[in-house]
């Protein structure tokens, strides 16, 4: 069962998750909302995008799950903003390219010895 509050219950009560879904109006403006699912993932990814519009009442593991995501974000939004430079000297070195001569000269210093033996 999920809750949204006022500010997201005007977009959600258009919307169709699942054709079993079944929407209540609350007093307060709000929407709750239960809807089956069967991909725990995709359903997830829907909630997470109204943000803290949501709240998820049941199951358990579908609140847990938004709750650690919601953590994990929090977290990197705690860090110091990182520059597109230092973004860069995070990732991986890329693979160093080999010119179409040098992988001629491999390939035709392996094939040579393969055919000496």
């Amino acid at each position: 069962m999920l809750l949204f509050d006022a500010v997201a219950a005007r977009w959600v009560a258009e919307e169709e998750w699942h054709p079993l879904q079944r929407a209540s109006a609350l007093p307060d403006g709000g929407l709750q909302l239960e809807v089956p699912y069967s991909n725990p993932q995709e359903i997830l990814m829907d909630i997470l995008r109204h943000g803290p519009h949501v709240e998820v009442v049941s199951p358990a593991s579908l609140r847990s799950a938004v709750a650690e995501t919601h953590r994990e974000a929090a977290e990197k939004y705690a860090l110091p903003k990182r520059s597109i430079a230092s973004a860069k000297t995070d990732a991986p070195a890329p693979r160093a390219r080999v010119s179409k001569h040098d992988w001629r000269g491999r390939f035709l210093r392996k094939f040579s010895c393969r055919l000496a033996l």
